[in-house]
């Protein structure tokens, strides 16, 4: 920014999303077998079918949510699924938006431990990476958590907020505070030099 420099803090993501800074760390799962197997048990298919999804760019929220909705799917891996979409289509978002990687099985396999994990470190690491890669040239979209860096600015840049959801509660997380949603109405110049212009004053 003009006066310094401003980043999001692992605060942020716990005030925001919610989410634990605190517990194991999360690492990329390298037993695709295994991960293909209980991907297998949970949608009712193939093996050969998940190790596909493995090797190619995942599979498909709507997918799963389709698989599951079948009235022999148990509430338990109702509830496995949804954890899988939580990880792989709101914290760890990628280019496809819809698609999610298999790996977030061996995380949501245990469902009472799966809330233990550092998800804000892993979120906020990933978030840094993605943004680093959306500065080359060449790029046009954001990975990693876009609901984060979104509620980041509105929380610090009042200029930038929409309105206050109405459903909205105090001490629910920040994340719901906000009603956005749409398209800009300006032009990127037009924001650009609002940052340029801007001063430490700006932001709350």
């Amino acid at each position: 920014m003009p006066w310094g420099e401003m980043t999001i803090t692992l605060h942020d993501v716990a005030f925001i999303m919610g989410v634990r800074v605190d517990g194991p760390l999360v690492a990329e799962v390298s037993q695709a077998l295994e991960c293909s197997q209980s991907l297998a048990s949970l949608l009712g298919l193939r093996v050969m079918t998940t190790i596909d999804m493995f090797q190619n760019k995942g599979i498909n929220w709507t997918k799963v949510q389709e698989l599951l909705s079948k009235l022999s799917a148990t509430d338990e891996k109702k509830m496995q699924g949804y954890l899988m979409f939580l990880l792989g289509s709101v914290l760890f978002v990628d280019k496809t938006s819809s698609m999610m990687k298999p790996w977030w099985i061996h995380y949501t396999n245990d469902i009472d431990g799966v809330g233990q994990y550092s998800w804000a470190a892993a979120c906020l690491a990933n978030m840094y990476r993605q943004l680093g890669i959306a500065t080359r040239a060449g790029m046009n979209e954001l990975c990693g958590c876009p609901i984060l860096f979104l509620c980041w600015i509105f929380e610090y840049f009042p200029c930038f907020r929409p309105e206050v959801s109405p459903t909205y509660t105090e001490f629910e997380l920040r994340c719901r505070k906000w009603a956005f949603g749409g398209s800009c109405r300006q032009k990127l110049q037009y924001y650009r030099k609002m940052l340029d212009e801007m001063s430490e004053r700006d932001v709350s």
